[in-house]
């Protein structure tokens, strides 16, 4: 998808732009509202603000991008009580707020949460179980000798797959391989696509993972290799 097209289509396919039209209260509204307010969530939302990509330019120390990021987190927390904030939107709204303008950013948030993948980003996280569950029981079918690895070194790929699945890779693959895959599953794919992008990763790095002797070299070896997968196709 072209740069300047990608806001513009994921509002539409993610179902952003009827939320938007359905809510009662403008995004700045609720953003004013929300910030005047103390919640529970506050503590937690200030202390994951300089946890959301500390290395980026953009998001170092308190600026613009930082007081958008509090502003859209906080304004979903008051959008969504039932919900309110929960571990890896920080990292969604990140992304959204370097593809998106701030309203857009928090519109996409809200069709992530309740159209694309719904029941991920919640207190059970039935809808992450299901699928990381489902991508356990495809690994051992798609990649055989890997999954033997894993479980010679009682590694539960489902922890990882979770980790990877919460924040849509946004904290694992580099930037122009991040936003395809976004397009795609926020364009339809959905979790399917996040289940072929984890086996993918997976299959790309198979030889070095099945070198490794313990769980700390697995993570260290996907931590080494995953931020250079520019291949974005």
């Amino acid at each position: 998808v072209p740069a300047a097209h990608r806001p513009a289509l994921w509002m539409h396919r993610t179902g952003a732009n009827s939320l938007r039209r359905a809510s009662s209260e403008s995004y700045w509204q609720m953003a004013e509202r929300a910030l005047q307010d103390e919640t529970v969530h506050t503590k937690q939302i200030e202390s994951d603000l300089a946890r959301t990509f500390p290395h980026h330019s953009l998001f170092e120390g308190e600026g613009a991008v930082r007081d958008a990021l509090r502003r859209v987190l906080s304004a979903y927390a008051a959008y969504n009580p039932s919900i309110g904030y929960c571990q890896s939107l920080n990292f969604l709204t990140g992304v959204f707020l370097l593809v998106a303008d701030e309203e857009a950013a928090f519109w996409l948030l809200a069709g992530v949460c309740r159209r694309v993948l719904p029941d991920y980003h919640t207190h059970l996280m039935t809808g992450l179980r299901v699928d990381t569950a489902l991508f356990a029981e495809f690994l051992p079918r798609c990649l055989p000798a890997l999954d033997s690895h894993f479980r010679e070194l009682e590694l539960p790929v489902e922890v990882f797959a979770s980790q990877w699945f919460l924040c849509l890779f946004a904290n694992v693959l580099p930037t122009p391989t991040l936003l395809r895959l976004w397009d795609s599953v926020l364009c339809g794919g959905g979790h399917t696509a996040l289940i072929a992008a984890a086996m993918t990763l997976l299959a790309r790095h198979e030889v070095a993972l099945c070198a490794t002797e313990d769980i700390a070299g697995v993570y260290a070896t996907l931590a080494a290799h995953a931020p250079a997968t520019f291949d974005s196709e």
